[in-house]
């Protein structure tokens, strides 16, 4: 079964079309199905439940949780920075809901509202997938301050195509709203689309990839021709409804439009398990610290005996979650 799943997939690849994201029923996906078929590959999928509890609204977040901290962004992808947002302006999440509806935008979008402090009576009952229960990065010391976070965006607002901080994979569960995405893989743009001296390459590659020059992911015409018909590079493209939940791989670009008239609310954390850590450590770690140390990642090279006490090769909280996943700082879930 595994192999003919395996032959599907890689005849989507060789299409001149964006390649469908996977969809995968919540009740039915292993952890080890998910993990051979989606984290092995560096594959995104969809995981969709078939009964799903009554989903909080916008409005059942501002009543209850409204006084949390969010960090309001404008859609700006003219300025090519991360996501294609412009300079965050922090608010309170009920303020942020009450300009949607004032001022009638569909340019905002809100991240860093901290579900697990800003929204107990949210977080008491939200559930993790089982194939996210593993999860080690939710105990890390250096990357825990927003984990999990909410989102929230106005009707038609979107994310420039991006990767996550230390290339991180990162779950996504769709709670209000409609959710496109483009999903890029590492394997699909790393010798296919990056390149500083290829002039053609949409992306600069490296341990902190990112767009060359704004460009629009969700023209597919666009996409099909310069990407996936001149550079036969795989790009993949699904719909998220409500209930729905998102794996996004290590180093992926990816990006996602809301569709319906009411605000989008999601709530997303980044994660690692065993099975993401060589993939984390060969793409992400080792490269970062040749930049910007000059050594490869031994056990100690950026800490002081594995207390976490960061060294001259990186001064950064991606150098942190590093020491994490080398195993240098002790992993409280053995």
């Amino acid at each position: 079964m595994e192999r003919l799943w395996l032959v599907a997939a890689l005849a989507a690849r060789c299409s001149a079309e964006l390649s469908a994201i996977a969809v995968e029923s919540a009740e039915t996906l292993t952890v080890k199905k998910f993990r051979a078929r989606y984290v092995r590959h560096q594959l995104p999928v969809i995981i969709r439940p078939s009964l799903n509890a009554p989903n909080w609204t916008h409005l059942d977040f501002k009543r209850m949780c409204g006084a949390g901290p969010i960090t309001r962004y404008e859609v700006q992808p003219e300025l090519n920075q991360w996501g294609g947002l412009g300079v965050g302006v922090p608010m309170e999440l009920d303020k942020m809901i009450e300009e949607l509806y004032a001022k009638n935008v569909r340019t905002y979008y809100g991240f860093g509202f901290d579900l697990k402090c800003g929204c107990p009576p949210f977080t008491e009952k939200a559930e993790l997938l089982k194939v996210f229960e593993e999860d080690r990065y939710k105990h890390s010391e250096f990357g825990k301050s927003n984990w999990p976070e909410l989102i929230v965006g106005s009707r038609d607002s979107f994310t420039a195509l991006h990767v996550d901080k230390g290339m991180m994979p990162f779950w996504l569960k769709l709670i209000e709203g409609e959710k496109d995405f483009r999903v890029v893989p590492l394997p699909e743009w790393r010798g296919k689309l990056d390149g500083a001296d290829d002039a053609g390459a949409p992306f600069v590659g490296g341990p902190f990839p990112s767009l060359k020059a704004p460009f629009d992911a969700f023209d597919d015409a666009l996409v099909e021709r310069r990407w996936i018909q001149e550079r036969n590079a795989s790009v993949y493209a699904g719909t998220m409804e409500a209930g729905d939940w998102m794996y996004i791989p290590v180093g992926a670009f990816h990006g996602a439009k809301n569709n319906l008239r009411t605000p989008s609310v999601s709530m997303s954390g980044n994660y690692w398990d065993k099975t993401h850590r060589r993939q984390i450590l060969e793409n992400f770690c080792e490269p970062m610290v040749a930049e910007r140390g000059g050594s490869p990642l031994r056990a100690r090279t950026m800490g002081a005996r594995g207390l976490g006490i960061p060294g001259e090769a990186a001064h950064t909280t991606s150098g942190f979650i590093c020491l994490d996943v080398a195993g240098v700082v002790a992993d409280p879930t053995e």
